[in-house]
């Protein structure tokens, strides 16, 4: 689902956050193709009554178009607008069971919104309508990968209450807890 529009918000969020010079194979690798969708393995996937074409899910390099209200399982882009203009993306994956809010990238010039938050509400929201409406089998608001060492990802002890599985035990356990 790459597109220049994309590129340009992921190369300025890129060089004012992270400080790096991203090139387009760097978003097209990491942000644009899906690690969700295998065909030969996903096979009851393949056979759900998504609205897509199952053998085509995951085409590298796939390029923008609205995909509809809920597009299948798999690796998705969310677009966050103000007047028309790109000012943040969610990458999302939607399973059987979770939504889980990949990574979110937005233009520096609108940090000031603290769109993460924003975009975090409405993935939540997208997920409780993917609920009613198409998918009663999904329980969980996954918030990616979780480093409690690492400031760049603990941010997600703020949102509770939360969860997370023990390294230890495998068990689920509050975030208080930890």
């Amino acid at each position: 689902m790459f597109t220049e529009e994309l590129y340009e918000v992921y190369h300025r969020y890129e060089k004012a956050v992270h400080g790096k010079d991203r090139e387009r194979e760097n978003l097209q690798r990491f942000l644009c193709n899906s690690p969700v969708y295998v065909p030969e393995r996903d096979v009851e996937m393949a056979h759900s009554s998504s609205l897509l074409d199952c053998q085509k899910v995951d085409e590298s390099f796939r390029q923008f178009k609205d995909e509809g209200v809920f597009p299948g399982y798999g690796t998705w882009h969310m677009y966050h607008r103000i007047d028309g203009n790109l000012v943040a993306v969610s990458v999302i994956d939607i399973l059987k069971e979770t939504l889980v809010s990949c990574y979110c990238l937005y233009d520096p010039e609108f940090s000031f919104l603290s769109l993460g938050v924003l975009t975090a509400i409405r993935e939540f929201e997208y997920m409780r309508f993917l609920k009613q409406n198409y998918l009663p089998t999904l329980k969980y608001y996954q918030l990616g990968e979780m480093v409690i060492t690492c400031p760049k990802v603990n941010y997600k002890m703020n949102y509770k209450p939360g969860l997370v599985i023990c390294p230890r035990t495998k068990k689920l356990i509050s975030f208080d807890e930890c």
